[in-house]
């Protein structure tokens, strides 16, 4: 399911490749959404698993973006910054 909020878009899924529900609930993060939403997100290394094991050039563009963030010690938003201004195609 997509949704979008302005320019931003927000993927939820129900299952991804790569890794489990059960792997991955226990490193969640709490993210926040404006000032009223605040949901669990993937972190950061389940996310690069994730994009690994998709393997598609998109995703596994990403994982350069989400590693240079991941050893620079930033936060998933910060990836989510780089990630929501790049060029794509409109679904």
């Amino acid at each position: 399911m997509v949704r979008r909020f302005g320019e931003r878009r927000i993927d939820i899924l129900t299952q991804i490749e790569g890794i489990s529900f059960s792997e991955a609930w226990p490193q969640r993060i709490q993210a926040s959404f404006g000032d009223a939403v605040r949901c669990s997100v993937i972190s950061l290394a389940d996310l690069i698993v994730n994009k690994r094991a998709a393997g598609r050039p998109q995703a596994l563009a990403d994982v350069s973006v989400l590693e240079r963030n991941q050893q620079a010690g930033a936060a998933l938003d910060a990836w989510y910054t780089e990630w929501a201004d790049r060029p794509r195609r409109r679904l």
